[in-house]
């Protein structure tokens, strides 16, 4: 039996014993195991609904040494299904352009694997609370990244109002900078004393620097209060995409909302 068997059969089998925030837990890691693989104990507590302590006691009480012993199941599910993925296209019988494809996403699913680490995950969490808590968020996008400040823009709308992205030499926020503003930069790696000049001027006026980096110089890293580091602009789109996903809780609720007004809709025209 492998080793998703052994997972998600315990988690199946458990699942009439469990309470309803345990429950919960369990189905979300059943769909989201890749992602929950590599989540700390707060930031899947976070995602649920619950308290990290009932993220605890429910891998406890499904027979793992806490937490950390239950993300470790999950990563070997993950190992496995990359395995499996792998065994079905013989590398020797594809076309040049099949190669070309596969060698691509090989190295993209490698890139992200070496960006799921503790203290990326520990930052990630940081960054989370900053982007809470700040007064205003401003996303730049250094090295072509604009496309991705603007969808991470777009994407924080929903939890925050004042948050804004702008270009390289849109600076003119620096002036009227409140207390407490959070600058989240994406960067491609370009060494610039120009960038390091400006993470400086954004801390020495209250404000904070969070740097989401593919390759970048440690010159620049001394100036960020925090750093998520990855190796292209493929980690750097998968952590946009983590913070601005939404929580399970609120999946359901917007659900709820969506199906509620449905209904009204359809009680509007029957009654017509």
């Amino acid at each position: 039996m492998n080793s998703e068997n052994d997972v998600l059969l315990k988690l199946t089998s458990q699942m009439p014993m469990l309470s309803k925030r345990q429950k919960n837990i369990a189905v979300y890691i059943c769909k989201n195991c890749d992602r929950a693989a590599f989540m700390t104990a707060a930031m899947l507590a976070k995602e649920v609904g619950v308290s990290e302590s009932t993220v605890v006691r429910f891998a406890d009480e499904l027979g793992y040494d806490g937490y950390t012993g239950l993300r470790k199941e999950l990563q070997l599910v993950l190992r496995d299904r990359l395995n499996r993925a792998k065994r079905p296209c013989s590398y020797d019988k594809l076309s040049r352009s099949g190669k070309k494809f596969l060698n691509s996403l090989n190295s993209d699913a490698q890139d992200i694997k070496l960006c799921a680490n503790e203290n990326n995950m520990r930052n990630f969490e940081c960054l989370e609370e900053l982007i809470e808590t700040s007064s205003e968020v401003y996303i730049l996008g250094y090295d072509g990244l604009w496309p991705l400040a603007e969808f991470l823009e777009n994407g924080l709308r929903r939890i925050k109002k004042s948050v804004k992205a702008i270009r390289e030499d849109e600076l003119d926020f620096l002036a009227d900078m409140e207390d407490e503003t959070l600058v989240i930069v994406l960067s491609g790696g370009k060494k610039s004393p120009y960038r390091i000049s400006i993470n400086r001027y954004i801390r020495e006026n209250g404000g904070k620097v969070a740097l989401i980096s593919s390759s970048e110089p440690e010159s620049t890293l001394n100036y960020a209060d925090l750093v998520i580091y990855t190796e292209n602009s493929v980690g750097v789109m998968s952590i946009i995409s983590a913070l601005i996903a939404q929580p399970e809780g609120e999946k359901i609720k917007n659900k709820k909302i969506a199906e509620t007004e449905k209904l009204r809709m359809e009680y509007r025209e029957n009654e017509q």
